[in-house]
């Protein structure tokens, strides 16, 4: 899992499924190109913001456990805590919560 940011560069782009699929298309290629096949991401989400600190730190456990669909737990330290909802939850996550 990771996390990356991408500036929007047009609204056609941003706003149709070509668009997204063509991002997600060039993502894949680039981290292929930059890190090899075995590091090439199954899917990825576009989200327009993602949780962070008061102080800008991205809470990647957060987002990991919103999409494994586990507990969150406390999110007072959440500046915008909006951008959890926006977080897809991964279509086979264990409903109950287990390990991963």
């Amino acid at each position: 899992m990771a996390d990356i940011i991408w500036q929007p560069y047009g609204d056609y782009l941003d706003k149709s499924n070509i668009g997204r699929f063509m991002k997600a298309h060039g993502i894949k290629t680039y981290v292929v190109e930059v890190m090899g096949k075995p590091f090439k991401p199954e899917e990825i989400e576009f989200v327009k913001q993602l949780p962070k600190t008061r102080s800008g730190k991205i809470l990647r456990g957060l987002i990991k456990k919103k999409y494994l669909d586990q507990e969150i737990g406390d999110i007072s330290s959440v500046e915008n805590p909006d951008a959890i909802n926006e977080i897809a939850r991964r279509p086979n996550a264990n409903t109950t919560g287990g390990n991963s």
